[in-house]
């Protein structure tokens, strides 16, 4: 017998199972959470403000033609200014990988600025120094 199974002791009480309602919404699904990615990126670019895109873009271009490889902190520090939403980056990144710049490797670092807390960042490989052979 087990600590679990003591049955001298009747102040335990063992909760029931929760059973599952056929109306829970299930928080888990590859498809679904992809869909709502893209969503959410696509939301968030509708509402960006097109000029911080335009020079944060900008600065992709010039990160992907310098570097074999970078981070979003990289983009950051080129930067004058910050959207309103941070998460633009997402959509500006986005662009570049559609543009034939750059590609999400499934390496990550720590991020270094201060507002994300060292949280992990992808690190970036650069299409166009493949391109050119410089890589």
């Amino acid at each position: 017998m087990s600590d679990y199974d003591d049955p001298g002791d009747q102040n335990v009480h063992t909760p029931k199972p929760i059973a599952r309602c056929q109306d829970t919404i299930d928080m888990f699904g590859d498809a679904q959470s992809k869909a709502a990615k893209v969503e959410a990126v696509n939301r968030v670019e509708r509402n960006s403000d097109e000029a911080w895109m335009d020079v944060a873009f900008k600065v992709v271009v010039a990160l992907s033609r310098a570097r074999a490889e970078f981070t979003t902190d990289s983009v950051w520090r080129r930067l004058d200014s910050a959207p309103h939403e941070p998460r633009a980056m997402g959509a500006v990144m986005r662009r570049a990988a559609r543009a034939g710049l750059c590609v999400k490797t499934d390496r990550v670092v720590e991020s270094k600025k201060i507002s994300n807390h060292r949280r992990p960042i992808a690190i970036w490989q650069s299409l166009s120094l493949l391109k050119k052979g410089g890589a």
